[in-house]
């Protein structure tokens, strides 16, 4: 099985004004919405390709949820680790005329020691000899990049 931890998912709202005004209001004339994160776009990628896999990371909130739902409704396999804090909301915002834009990207839920932790007893549950794991993406505030070294011992 190939998985991918994405340890900071997000949703991507992207809109499309005629023209970025600063200091006043626009309207979007299209809106979309994208269940993003390095190791979900891994898990697309790899699908078009014909290869099934698991996404896992973690996911909170409203967002979280909309992320989750979102990926079983397209088919896909999701395992996320629920996290107290909010699931990130990226914006883009593009001008129509230039095709210039904007993006502002959250930080990310604060993840904590005992979420961390049960990260890494979901991947250890998983893990069976010749599975391939990809790790992609940015790590939300509160998980330290060698913490995300994360092994299971396969016999």
């Amino acid at each position: 099985m190939i998985y991918t931890i994405t340890p900071n998912p997000a949703l991507d709202r992207t809109l499309t004004v005629p023209a970025i005004v600063f200091d006043e209001m626009v309207r979007a004339s299209e809106s979309q919405l994208d269940l993003d994160g390095k190791g979900v776009n891994v898990s697309k990628a790899l699908r078009a390709l014909g290869d099934e896999t698991v996404i896992m990371g973690f996911a909170g909130g409203a967002a979280g949820a909309m992320l989750t739902q979102g990926l079983h409704a397209l088919g896909f396999a999701a395992d996320f680790t629920a996290v107290a804090g909010e699931t990130r909301t990226n914006t883009i915002i593009i001008d129509a005329a230039s095709r210039r834009y904007v993006k502002a990207n959250e930080a990310g839920p604060q993840i904590s020691p005992a979420e961390l932790a049960a990260l890494g007893r979901r991947v250890a549950e998983r893990a069976r000899p010749g599975d391939l794991w990809i790790m992609a993406g940015s790590l939300p505030p509160g998980a330290p990049a060698a913490a995300m070294t994360i092994s299971a011992r396969c016999v």
